[in-house]
């Protein structure tokens, strides 16, 4: 996902005017956590440079058309430690890219975003599905990329019910969606199963 956003990054800029003689630089930042994310399953750990490789691969690429339009894009990359300041982090990047993208967890990403407010650096939030980031937590300085946990469990429903995993049956609903809503389950579910007529547990 994220080496189709560096991409779409320079589509976009691949649409204007290109008048002058050196090559236009384009900077795009990557501002993510240092270590691999935990899973429920070994089986899906993610590889040490998840999302960093994609926008590595994206910036190759768009730099091989990049000559044809005059355009040179350069990567910086921010892998933050524990304690780590991520809005300090944030700011310094953004003092050599006018795109960020955030592979952050709901507050660091709010930390970000609140840093840059004033200066007009976009954050595409590629890592955090916390509904309330597109609700109460809005910023307008942050494009989601990332599916909310509320679109995963309606399409999670969907799917459960089209291949005949959940019937109305109270046991199996609970067993596919589950209740504790730290993991996701339970509230973020009740949309979905409410669609299709499912049991809210």
């Amino acid at each position: 996902m994220i080496r189709w956003l560096v991409a779409a990054i320079g589509f976009c800029i691949a649409a204007t005017p290109v008048l002058a003689a050196d090559p236009i630089e384009i900077g795009i930042g990557y501002l993510g956590r240092a270590g691999v994310k935990p899973k429920l399953s070994l089986v899906e750990l993610p590889a040490a440079n998840d999302g960093l490789a994609g926008a590595r691969l994206a910036v190759e690429d768009n730099n091989t058309t990049g000559k044809f339009l005059n355009q040179h894009f350069t990567l910086a990359e921010v892998r933050l430690r524990d304690n780590e300041d991520v809005a300090k982090a944030a700011t310094t990047l953004a003092e050599r890219t006018g795109f960020i993208i955030t592979d952050l967890p709901a507050e660091d990403l709010l930390k970000a975003a609140d840093a840059l407010r004033d200066r007009g650096t976009l954050l595409l939030n590629a890592g955090a599905i916390d509904d309330r980031l597109r609700e109460q937590d809005c910023r307008a300085n942050v494009i989601h990329v990332a599916p909310t946990r509320s679109m995963l469990a309606d399409a999670l429903a969907h799917l459960a019910h089209t291949i005949g995993i959940v019937e109305p049956d109270f046991d199996d609903a609970d067993t596919v969606f589950g209740k504790e809503e730290g993991l996701g389950g339970g509230q973020r579910h009740e949309r979905g199963n409410r669609d299709l007529a499912l049991p809210v547990v």
